[in-house]
């Protein structure tokens, strides 16, 4: 599983034009960084794709949490992310407690 929709017109508006697009997001990251090292990040019509190493799951999980909450990203591809001792980033989601079951 590498990518990731998101709703386009909603959150943090970071940047004007798509030309800055990919540095603001990756300096948005960067600034609270959930542990992911050498980042590159391309955007294009509203499809973002990241490429880096985490250091653990849950750091290219919360990269791509705080790029689907910035206005214009509709998508995030991690396909590019290699994952500290688990190769290619390969998320599995398991089911847990709803709001059923509480």
């Amino acid at each position: 599983m590498g990518l990731f929709d998101f709703v386009k017109n909603i959150g943090q508006r970071l940047f004007t034009s798509e030309a800055q697009a990919p540095e603001k997001i990756r300096e948005a990251i960067e600034a609270d960084n959930p542990g992911i090292r050498n980042l590159k990040v391309e955007y294009r019509n509203g499809a973002v794709a990241f490429a880096g190493e985490a250091d653990i799951p849950e750091a290219l999980q919360n990269a791509v949490l705080m790029a689907g909450n910035i206005q214009g990203v509709e998508s995030v591809n991690v396909n590019g992310v290699t994952v500290a001792g688990g190769g290619k980033s390969r998320w599995r989601w398991k089911a847990t407690r709803t709001l059923n079951t509480m």
